[in-house]
């Protein structure tokens, strides 16, 4: 017999949203940041169609500049989010709000609003995101990363290939330059040294099943 079995369908469901919410706190905080990061990757090389075992993808030492492995693929995972939204700050409230209640009518969200970000285009967000990164990383350091850009950052259109241009990225040192978000994964820039299947791609956006192209 399970402590729960006494509870009632209310009770079931508070507990069942405190844990949720716990564990969404944890996916979103720095206990996730590698399984986000994995996740990631996995979302890129799915879309590219390219087959992978879960144990090719591999978290490398908080030390190391390399996120995430992947055969010769040494990528560094990057997060463009909406400016205004400080998600750990969210996912932290309404894990209290659900262990704070009662019952299940009892839980008062009470999360704060934030500002919607302006329609953009992706493209010009990427290349302006990436512009900031060259301090925190050496150039020779950069010759060996491929960057991945995880877009989650709302109000963006999708990157088309005619925006795409080498001499944004070229300057800046990364091995590859990579993106993917919701409906696309693209090869926005590969140089020489890029891992085959990535060089090979280049300038080419693969869509996802579901995605509308706009």
């Amino acid at each position: 017999m399970s402590g729960m079995d006494h509870l009632t369908e209310e009770q079931l469901a508070l507990e069942y949203l405190r844990k949720t919410t716990r564990e969404r706190q944890e996916f979103f905080g720095n206990k996730g940041k590698e399984e986000r990061e994995r996740i990631s990757v996995k979302e890129f090389l799915s879309l590219l169609k390219i087959d992978f075992a879960d144990q090719d993808i591999c978290s490398l030492e908080q030390n190391s500049k390399t996120d995430v492995q992947f055969h010769d693929a040494s990528f560094q995972v990057k997060e463009l989010m909406d400016e205004n939204f400080r998600r750990s700050e969210f996912h932290g409230n309404a894990r209290r709000a659900a262990e704070k209640a009662k019952s299940i009518r009892e839980v008062s969200w009470n999360l704060k609003a934030y500002d919607v970000p302006s329609p953009a285009k992706l493209y010009d967000l990427i290349v302006e995101f990436t512009g900031k990164l060259d301090s925190k990383y050496t150039k020779l350091e950069r010759s060996k990363l491929d960057l991945l850009i995880y877009a989650t950052r709302g109000y963006a259109s999708c990157i088309r290939e005619q925006e795409i241009q080498i001499s944004d990225f070229d300057e800046l040192g990364w091995r590859s330059v990579l993106c993917v978000n919701s409906k696309q994964a693209v090869i926005l820039y590969s140089s020489v040294n890029s891992p085959e299947f990535i060089r090979n791609h280049f300038k080419k956006i693969f869509w996802s099943n579901t995605a509308t192209d706009n």
